[in-house]
């Protein structure tokens, strides 16, 4: 379990976006590293932000490029000390402008994964009664042969319908739109710790957040071609830069 700061921007522009910020990022001082932190949408989906960050002394920026629907610009981040363990206070700044306090607010969450757990599992429980869910899971149990794509596991208590594209409020239960895979492989693709090659044909994995050596036999790993083909490219493309591969 890993703590984070969570800063929360309440201006007008960023309409509630949360920057979820593992606080092992700010371990030690370190100058233009790319890194991709966790944030969180209005209507809480997750996904992943690369950014430049430099750490130094009591203060840390995190410089973002222009990219689809996030601000190009500068977080700076004041830390109580050197230690850096408390926010004193959080800026903004767009390109070539001054520093704004924007007043977002901010904390330092403690075991944000078992917060993260309860809310996975009220999502599951939300899942199991979504309508057509049920339809969802069998029609894709029967094109992957009862298989995961990845594992071939053939478990039936731990095989799950994974959604490619999510979209809040709608549900695309198509077979283009899902995957049969095995409950940890299923996490580790909600999570956008592992997404599918642009032709679907292989399992990408992001080695800067995915170092258990449990998972290393996934980057490269076929994925099964069930006889529709498996899920559709738009669908792909739309997990791929939800997660920032």
């Amino acid at each position: 379990m890993n703590d984070i700061f969570r800063i929360r921007w309440k201006n007008k522009e960023a309409k509630n976006w949360v920057d979820l910020l593992d606080t092992q990022f700010f371990a030690e001082e370190v100058t233009g590293c790319e890194i991709a932190h966790r944030v969180k949408s209005p209507r809480g989906d997750i996904c992943r932000q690369k950014c430049t960050l430099q750490v130094n002394g009591d203060i840390a920026t995190l410089t973002y490029p222009a990219f689809d629907d996030w601000y190009e610009g500068t977080t700076k981040i004041i830390f109580s000390d050197n230690t850096r363990q408390s926010i004193k206070s959080v800026l903004w700044a767009n390109p070539d402008e001054a520093f704004l306090n924007l007043k977002p607010v901010f904390q330092r969450v403690t075991n944000w994964g078992a917060e993260e757990e309860v809310a996975r599992l009220i999502r599951l429980g939300k899942i199991a009664s979504r309508p057509n869910q049920a339809l969802f899971r069998a029609t894709l149990r029967e094109a992957y042969g009862s298989k995961c794509a990845v594992t071939g596991c053939s478990t039936p208590e731990v095989l799950e319908a994974a959604h490619v594209r999510i979209e809040e409020g709608v549900d695309f239960n198509g077979l283009k739109n899902g995957i049969l895979l095995r409950a940890d492989i299923h996490a580790l693709f909600d999570a956008g710790l592992i997404t599918l090659t642009e032709d679907g044909m292989r399992i990408q994995v992001r080695h800067e957040l995915l170092s258990d050596p449990t998972y290393r036999f996934l980057d490269g790993k076929p994925v099964l071609q069930p006889s529709h083909g498996g899920p559709a490219r738009e669908n792909i493309m739309d997990h791929r830069r939800r997660f920032c591969f």
